[in-house]
């Protein structure tokens, strides 16, 4: 083909071409042509977060989610508490941490090393025993425990027409008690002087002959309760002594006059009744075998039979220990 008009031709490729080295120029130049615009390879890089994530008592708290807030990047916590993710520079710069049994946390991206978690509350329902059972273990009266007792205890005896009485102010015992289920065994003891008036003779000494006493006994029994009341028949083997205080005591002319030694076995019956802290028992018993030895009389011992009855109170001053004060009639 031949062309004509050369001149019009470049002309016309001139100005359609121009723009070109122009276009080329701003394509190389790209986003740094464009105002406020961000280089696409630092927009879209990813940066690296680590951490571990943490409980009370810096204890490691495994499987807690980790997620950037308003992106998608997120990590498991493993079993050291530790985890890491991989985060684009155009998301959040906010970590948001859940874990079951811990409230939920939001920390910045610069302080993830070290996430500590608050445990979510605890609701704790209060254990209420039953009213029914407290107070029925709180109103058992021979229960187990060692009691100290100070005791004031009237004696009178009665032997070839002389009568001897006296008040032994100055006793102190101690009562040990065992309660299996309903059944009760007891060990006790006590030691008094006694200063006795004498009925019956003539002259009276000047001074009131003193017997030293000491007693121990062992006991078993059956409780049952009526009425709020408890109470204890009981099967009881004592052995009581008893000296003159001094060889300067005058003569009697009973058995008091000699050491004396009594083992008896004997049936006795309390009942109880605790208020609190406090217990009063309502105590008897009356011999039905015994036998008694005298060391130097000058006639042989005869047995006796002995009763006695008297009144408890005592004080509970923690489990198992109890301070009793007592008056006993023998």
């Amino acid at each position: 083909m031949k062309i004509r008009y050369p001149g019009v031709l470049l002309a016309i490729l001139g100005v359609s071409l121009a723009p070109l080295p122009a276009l080329a120029a701003s394509r190389v130049a790209g986003p740094s042509s464009r105002p406020g615009g961000s280089p696409p390879s630092r927009r879209f890089a990813l940066v690296r977060v680590s951490g571990r994530v943490l409980g009370p008592h810096d204890a490691p708290v495994a499987g807690a989610f980790i997620q950037v807030a308003d992106g998608v990047s997120s990590a498991i916590s493993g079993p050291d508490g530790r985890f890491e993710l991989q985060a684009r520079l155009s998301e959040g710069r906010t970590l948001i941490v859940t874990a079951v049994g811990f409230e939920t946390a939001r920390v910045l991206v610069s302080r993830a090393a070290t996430i500590v978690l608050a445990p979510l509350p605890t609701y704790r329902p209060a254990i209420i025993p039953p009213p029914y059972r407290r107070a029925a273990a709180d109103s058992r009266v021979f229960d187990t425990q060692v009691a100290a007792a100070y005791r004031t205890r009237y004696q009178s005896f009665a032997s070839n027409g002389k009568g001897v009485s006296g008040w032994a102010d100055n006793e102190f015992g101690i009562d040990a008690r065992y309660r299996a289920a309903n059944w009760v065994f007891g060990l006790a003891g006590f030691r008094n002087k006694v200063p006795f008036t004498i009925a019956g003779l003539s002259p009276q000494p000047s001074s009131a002959p003193e017997i030293e006493q000491s007693a121990w006994s062992l006991s078993a029994g059956h409780v049952f309760s009526v009425a709020h009341l408890e109470f204890l028949p009981q099967l009881v083997l004592s052995n009581r002594y008893s000296v003159p205080s001094s060889s300067g005591t005058p003569w009697t002319g009973t058995p008091l006059d000699f050491s004396q030694t009594r083992l008896a076995g004997d049936v006795a019956f309390d009942v109880g009744y605790r208020l609190g802290p406090v217990v009063a028992i309502l105590h008897g018993a009356r011999s039905f075998a015994e036998a008694t030895s005298l060391s130097g009389a000058p006639y042989p011992a005869t047995d006796v039979g002995m009763n006695e009855a008297g009144i408890d109170l005592g004080y509970t001053i923690m489990p198992g220990l109890k301070v009793d004060l007592s008056y006993l009639r023998t």
